[in-house]
């Protein structure tokens, strides 16, 4: 299988993994601060394994008062990825996350969507790849879920 194949249905599972993987973990105190919520805000950084092995570069960038667009890049004629998120203010939870490879001319290719049907409590995942598509769904029975990374 294709590192892009593979690449969104291991960050999907983990993307459904986490939430559940959330509540055995330590609760860390969160408190919102609105000055760090300003649009049109810049974030970067760069991350890697434990072990040193593959470095990306993550810029996140806060477009509009319910959006933000992650870039993650390895380097020169790899892959990059482009995220965008849907956020919910009330819940601080995302309400829509969409997946995509960057191509040339500025374009993107969205193929992994993940939809939060707050009614339903439950999550709606569709992954197009070229040529499978692949659907499941998740409950989440709290009015707010989080991806969390633990260190």
């Amino acid at each position: 299988m294709s590192r892009f194949a593979f690449t969104p249905i291991v960050g999907l599972a983990c993307a459904l993994a986490l939430p559940v993987m959330a509540h055995v973990q330590p609760v860390v105190e969160w408190q919102y601060q609105p000055d760090h919520n300003a649009i049109g805000r810049i974030y970067y950084y760069e991350r890697t394994n434990t072990d040193g092995t593959l470095d990306e570069r993550i810029t996140v960038f806060r477009r509009d008062e319910t959006s933000v667009e992650v870039y993650k890049e390895n380097g020169l004629c790899q892959p990059s990825a482009l995220v965008t998120a849907t956020l919910d203010f009330e819940t601080f939870s995302a309400t829509q996350i969409v997946g995509g490879q960057l191509l040339p001319e500025a374009q993107v290719k969205q193929f992994a969507f993940i939809d939060w049907d707050r009614e339903a409590e439950k999550i709606d995942i569709t992954v197009r790849l070229p040529n499978i598509e692949i659907r499941n769904e998740a409950p989440i029975k709290v009015n707010d879920w989080h991806l969390m990374i633990s260190t």
